[in-house]
């Protein structure tokens, strides 16, 4: 969120609206989870896609090219390299 977002009044009811919506859901979680037969599932699923969320959201790390450099390692034969 920028400074900026503030002087939008949609942007600021949408911030409050998700964090209403996010506060409310932490709150009904555990006593939903406690009531049905599959609450421990529900509890993992739900902990798996605030997961994802979180790291779809955050900065794509680069990823480090592989060295190409140098000799291939060539396989040795039994027998210190003499044919039978």
């Amino acid at each position: 969120m920028n400074l900026r977002d503030l002087g939008k009044p949609e942007r600021c009811v949408e911030l409050a609206f998700r964090g209403f919506v996010l506060i409310l859901g932490i709150l009904l979680l555990p006593a939903l989870a406690a009531l049905v037969p599959f609450g421990p599932l529900l509890v993992l699923g739900a902990a798996s896609y605030f997961a994802w969320r979180i790291r779809q959201a955050s900065p794509q790390r680069p990823r480090r090219e592989r060295s190409t450099s140098g000799a291939e390692r060539t396989p040795v034969l039994r027998g210190g390299g003499r044919q039978i």
